[in-house]
C-alpha cells in the first residue's frame, strides 16, 4: 500500500468513526426523548388517576391517555 493509499484509508477510517459517533449521539438523545415521554405519561396519568405500572414502555402509557 503506498503512503498515499494509506493516508486516504486512514481519512476513511476516521471520517466512519466521525459518523459512528454521531449516530451514537442521536441514539443517546432519543434514548433521553423516550424517558422524558415516560416521565411527562406517567405525571399526567397521575392527575388523571389513570391506573399505571412503572414497568410498562412510554408507548404504551401513552396509549392509555
Amino acid at each position: 500500500m503506498t503512503k498515499k493509499q494509506e493516508k486516504e484509508h486512514e481519512d476513511e477510517i476516521r471520517a466512519l468513526n466521525s459518523i459512528l459517533l454521531e449516530m451514537k449521539d442521536h441514539a443517546n438523545a432519543l434514548g433521553h426523548e423516550r424517558d422524558r415521554w415516560r416521565e411527562l405519561a406517567i405525571v399526567l396519568m397521575k392527575k388523571l388517576g389513570i391506573p399505571y405500572s412503572e414497568e410498562e414502555e412510554p408507548e404504551n402509557l401513552i396509549d392509555k391517555l
